[in-house]
């Protein structure tokens, strides 16, 4: 074989060697490509390429087009600022934003920001991205988009729950100061209606008695305001009793036409397999009326109030929200929906409509204790309260107390006014008065009545003249005392 032949075949041969490297080479191209592609359709994030000459997209994953909720040929039309609310959460531009964040990728940066994305529909995304520039290239930028909704809700929930529980100490701690205020306050008042009522009892001037009897009915107003005070402090003493929701609506039903007027049209709702409910009866009836009133005034104009009950049952995330310590065992309540197509209250101002002395009625229309005393009967009752309102839609207040399961009895009737007659001469009667001044005024009264009195200013003498043997008929006293 000449030499021309061997070279030849040399020739054939490299060319073969060539050729199959070539075709190697492109089949491993071909197979790190698909499963590049592979990687970026399924990936749990949407990706989208940039491309920075034209600002369009290039190419989208599937997630991209989920997300988007547009094909993927008409993502490849559209660049960022097209699926972009004009302006971002901050307030800036996204037309102006948008270009200095991919400006920023192309400069070799790897800017990681939160963006606010738009659907199809013009639904809101926020979105966590990404953004980098991808090798051997200088004008393509890559896009990783997490859709962060989910997060968001969840903030936006921690926060509604730590501004519940914020107002709920809020309301917590205003309640132990009007308690004590109310208390002390309530010891005054005692000491001046007992005074009063000794004076118009003993005076023969029928003059004297009746400024004494206008003075007394005076300071009757000022113990009303005492009572709301305690009641938003949950120390009023309530009478527990259970109460047949129907009946209840059906007898307050009678009195709404008068209360209302007739430019507000009612609308009464009550299921016929309603639960029976625990409660004062009439602090429960002046709750409702409370309510009732608030929202008649929120519609001035006329409009259509619903009073309706249903059953229902919490769930855990809705009894931790509503309920505190023991209540939340028991999760089956009674609610009590009083609803108002009025004026509606201010965002702002609906966190703080439970708190005593505040109103959003105007001057002298008003006392702002109305809402509160209705929250201090129902945390007191073991139920809760809620208030959601839009302004020019209406408020919607729902009142909770627990099911009746048959634990309460109803309450048993006084004794008469003969009977108690009969009984308090020559009773012997054990008085625990810490404050000296309420401590004389029941001490006055218990004589007049013919009783044996013995009185003390704390327990521990109180408690040490029971165990010596010495015989009471019964014993009254302060529910605190210092000690």
């Amino acid at each position: 074989m000449d030499v021309t032949a061997l070279f030849s075949l040399a020739l054939v041969v490299l060319a073969a060697a060539v050729v199959g490297l070539w075709l190697y080479y492109r089949r491993s191209i071909r197979i790190l490509d698909d499963k590049f592609h592979t990687l970026l359709e399924y990936a749990p994030e949407a990706i989208v390429i940039l491309d920075l000459d034209t600002g369009k997209f290039t190419e989208v994953n599937q997630t991209a087009e989920r997300l988007f909720k547009r094909s993927r040929q008409e993502l490849c039309t559209l660049g960022p600022a097209d699926v972009s609310p004009e302006f971002q959460a901050d307030g800036s531009p996204s037309a102006e934003s948008a270009p200095q964040l991919i400006m920023a990728a192309a400069q070799g940066d790897k800017p990681s920001f939160e963006w606010l994305h738009v659907d199809s529909n013009g639904e809101t995304i926020p979105c966590e991205i990404r953004l980098v520039l991808l090798p051997d290239s200088r004008k393509l930028v890559r896009g990783s988009i997490v859709d962060i909704s989910d997060r968001e809700k969840a903030k936006e929930r921690e926060h509604a729950l730590e501004e519940q529980l914020n107002q709920s100490r809020r309301l917590q701690s205003l309640g132990q100061f009007t308690g004590g205020v109310a208390h002390d306050f309530n010891n005054i008042l005692t000491v001046a209606m007992g005074n009063l009522e000794l004076i118009e009892a003993k005076q023969a001037d029928s003059d004297a008695r009746s400024l004494a009897a206008q003075a007394r009915d005076s300071l009757k107003k000022a113990s009303e305001l005492v009572e709301r005070l305690l009641a938003f402090s949950r120390k009023q003493p309530l009478q527990m009793t259970r109460i047949d929701t129907n009946e209840l609506l059906q007898d307050l039903s009678g009195m709404l036409d008068r209360i209302l007027g007739e430019n507000i049209e009612i609308s009464l709702v009550m299921p016929t397999n309603i639960w029976a409910c625990d409660a004062d009866r009439a602090q429960l009836e002046n709750a409702l009326i409370n309510l009732v009133i608030n929202a008649r005034d929120a519609m001035p104009q006329g409009g259509t109030l619903t009073l309706a009950a249903s059953n229902v049952e919490l769930s855990e995330e809705d009894m931790s929200r509503l309920l505190e310590g023991d209540n939340e065992k028991n999760n089956e309540f009674v609610c009590f929906t009083v609803q108002d197509t009025g004026c509606g209250i201010d965002p702002s101002l609906v966190n703080r409509v439970f708190e005593p002395f505040f109103t959003t009625k105007d001057v002298g229309e008003g006392s702002g204790l109305g809402l509160s005393t209705v929250y201090g009967f129902a945390r007191q009752s073991g139920g809760s309260i809620e208030i959601t309102s839009e302004v020019g839609a209406g408020t919607i207040v729902r009142l909770l107390l627990p099911r009746n399961r048959g634990d309460i009895e109803p309450p048993k009737a006084a004794g008469s006014k003969e009977t108690r007659d009969e009984l308090l001469p020559e009773m012997r009667v054990l008085f625990v008065e810490d404050d000296p001044d309420v401590c004389e005024v029941g001490l006055a009264f218990l004589k007049s009545f013919g009783c044996h009195a013995l009185a003390f200013p704390s327990a521990a003498p109180a408690i040490a003249a029971l165990e010596s043997g010495e015989h009471f008929d019964m014993l009254i006293t302060d529910v605190v005392l210092p000690e």
